[in-house]
């Protein structure tokens, strides 16, 4: 295994990889936001490819073995990312089609009250971790976080902020294991914490 991190390239790395890896992260919210596998894999494709969101290719890092795309990781600094979340209704509409731009706006209310969506401008947020299900176990996702904390170093911040789901506790466990602390939790209804987040953090 021959591992490196990239910035994302819209000319050489494969782009539906990494869309199908992202919606692959979450299988609460993405499928919310962005329906069925095939249909939301295609959206999230349009968005990388057309940038200035928060999917889009500027945000993006792969893993990649022997040339294919194996991890994703989709992040950046608190202000770049907060610039990137303001995503015009045209780029949408473009990308999403009427009914799929209406269901992601129905659906943000929800999102936004279970993920982090202030963030200081020396934070890293990394939205979206994701690792091939073939590959997993294999260390890839220890590799992009070493890989993500390098990044977030050189660009100034001083924390790594992500959130996990309250039905994901392995994805909680590897997290902890790397050095992240579950600073506050965001259930979907308060009181009832079935569904919701952890935001953790990691000091740089």
């Amino acid at each position: 295994m021959s591992l490196v991190l990239e910035k994302l390239d819209l000319r050489r790395h494969d782009v539906e990889k990494a869309a199908e890896l992202a919606y692959g992260a979450d299988e609460t919210l993405l499928p919310l936001m962005f329906g069925g596998k095939a249909t939301a894999t295609r959206r999230i494709a349009c968005l990388i490819r057309a940038g200035g969101n928060v999917f889009g290719y500027e945000h993006i890092y792969v893993a990649i073995d022997d040339g294919k795309v194996v991890g994703i990781a989709i992040g950046d600094t608190g202000s770049e990312y907060e610039k990137a979340d303001g995503a015009g209704f045209g780029l949408l509409y473009r990308c999403l089609s009427i009914t799929g731009t209406l269901r992601l706006l129905a659906a943000l209310p929800i999102v936004n009250r279970v993920l982090t969506n202030r963030f200081e401008a020396d934070d890293f947020y990394l939205g979206i971790l994701a690792v091939d299900p073939d590959r997993r176990s294999g260390g890839i996702g220890t590799f992009a976080i070493e890989g993500i904390t390098r990044i977030a170093r050189e660009k100034g911040c001083n924390s790594l902020v992500l959130d996990v789901s309250f039905e994901n506790p392995r994805a909680k466990k590897f997290y902890e294991r790397l050095g992240f602390e579950c600073v506050g939790k965001r259930p979907l209804i308060p009181g009832w914490g079935k569904i919701g987040t952890c935001t953790m953090v990691k000091m740089l």
